[in-house]
């Protein structure tokens, strides 16, 4: 049941409820201007009881444990293996920084502190990666009443700059250059040049140029089969391409 009352010209709010656990607890919130803005935030909390999310206990979870059990739960089953290292080298990076703290009492100086001082080893990039992912979490455990507030909101990303875009292409004259070495030097045996080549004339990946078998190619036609890939994080046998758009056939 909310209480509404007026003091010195502002309106407080007193709302009483029950946790998971049977205690009694209250929330209180005071200086509002109008009694409209009082009544929506009680009319709000009030809601909440239905669906058991204010009377929900905090967390008692390390902060790096907790991050690894909402992984398993909400992550791990959707997502292809590449995306689940990246998670999983973010957990480490979290129990580096975090090990010991309850997910409780991480506070946004400690969690922009932590920012700071991986930003200077890391790429900008790098960093918001990392960012986005403990968000995510700590976004579901606001919503689930584990935490009473986000500590990574207003956090501002550090580190050095990634690579010039200039650095990651090759132009015209030096994929030139590297297709003219390239066939100096060409064994069977040692199939590494020849991949090169075939993704410099076909632009296929590097796990797509891995799974090609003799049946994906055809002399006679000029053209080269994509329709599988190569599963080359663990080197153990072939996979699906990237999506269906990527099974295709090129001329070469």
């Amino acid at each position: 049941m909310a209480s509404i009352s007026k003091r010195n010209g502002k309106w407080s709010v007193r709302v009483s409820y029950y946790d998971e656990l049977g205690n009694r607890h209250f929330k209180n919130k005071s200086g509002f201007t109008r009694k409209k803005e009082a009544e929506q935030w009680a009319l709000e909390l009030e809601r909440s009881k239905f669906d058991a999310s204010i009377g929900k206990v905090e967390t008692e979870d390390s902060f790096p444990d907790y991050f690894l059990r909402w992984y398993h739960a909400f992550k791990e089953p959707t997502l292809s293996l590449a995306t689940k290292r990246r998670y999983l080298i973010t957990h480490k990076v979290v129990e580096q920084f975090f090990a010991g703290f309850k997910l409780t009492q991480i506070t946004r100086l400690q969690y922009q502190q932590f920012l700071n001082e991986y930003g200077k080893t890391h790429s900008i990039a790098s960093s918001q990666k990392v960012n986005t992912q403990i968000k995510a979490c700590i976004h579901d455990a606001l919503d689930d009443g584990h935490i009473q507030f986000d500590f990574t909101k207003k956090s501002k990303i550090t580190g050095h700059a990634g690579k010039d875009i200039s650095l990651k292409f090759l132009d015209a004259d030096d994929m030139i250059k590297l297709i003219n070495y390239l066939k100096l030097d060409i064994n069977p045996i040692h199939p590494t040049k020849m991949m090169a080549l075939t993704a410099l004339y076909t632009g296929a990946r590097f796990e797509e140029i891995a799974g090609l078998t003799w049946h994906d190619i055809s002399p006679k036609f000029g053209t080269i089969s994509i329709n599988k890939a190569w599963n080359t994080l663990e080197n153990n046998g072939f996979k699906v391409t990237k999506n269906d758009q990527s099974n295709r056939i090129i001329r070469v």
